[in-house]
């Protein structure tokens, strides 16, 4: 899978598997697929809401920290 891929190359650059995901663009399926690839700390492909949360996933709890634009720092770049 992609995210296979990407585990992969993260770890080839850096000599550390990621710890956590986030995607950018994700999808309705992301925070699944991510669940199901296992041994992520961490998602944050998620913006519904302000304060991180459990999700169960084929009954294991993965925690869930949404993203939230205030932490980006391109507003700082952009025009608002």
């Amino acid at each position: 899978t992609q995210i296979d891929e990407a585990i992969r190359l993260h770890t080839l650059a850096t000599g550390q598997r990621p710890t956590g995901w986030y995607t950018g663009r994700c999808s309705v399926n992301t925070v699944h697929l991510a669940s199901e690839e296992g041994g992520f700390e961490y998602i944050s492909d998620t913006y519904d809401d302000d304060l991180p949360y459990w999700y169960e996933h084929n009954g294991k709890p993965q925690l869930i920290i949404p993203y939230t634009l205030d932490a980006n720092d391109m507003r700082f770049a952009t025009p608002q």
